[in-house]
């Protein structure tokens, strides 16, 4: 599932997103542009015009994850309301279902690659 469909321009750092399908966003500078929202990845840039010797002008900075993970994440946030927590409570409980479904490393200071992905 896509969750957040962005990029970072390398020319002047803006980071566009697209929040539905059909929803082309460019960066400030209309190097790059971000389409497609949450159902499809697509890319727009000028293949002529590189960013130093880069092959992409841009940094994908997209977050896609598991339907089921997605599933658990809402889940956790339904029982943290029905028991009536604080942002902090809710908070705590996505964080909790994030470790439970395995998106971070056991120490939990780093995001695995199955929750952040490069999707090009």
């Amino acid at each position: 599932m896509i969750v957040s469909n962005q990029i970072k321009c390398k020319w002047c750092g803006d980071t566009p997103y697209s929040t539905h399908r059909h929803h082309m966003q460019y960066c400030k500078c209309e190097k790059v542009a971000v389409d497609g929202g949450p159902e499809y990845l697509r890319r727009v840039f000028d293949s002529t015009k590189q960013f130093n010797d880069d092959l992409y002008p841009y940094e994908d900075i997209s977050i896609t994850a598991p339907d089921s993970s997605i599933d658990a994440l809402a889940a956790a946030v339904a029982v943290a309301l029905e028991r009536h927590c604080n942002a902090r409570g809710i908070v705590y409980a996505v964080l909790r279902a994030i470790r439970d479904e395995g998106l971070v490393t056991e120490d939990g200071k780093e995001w695995e690659s199955n929750l952040i992905e490069d999707q090009e």
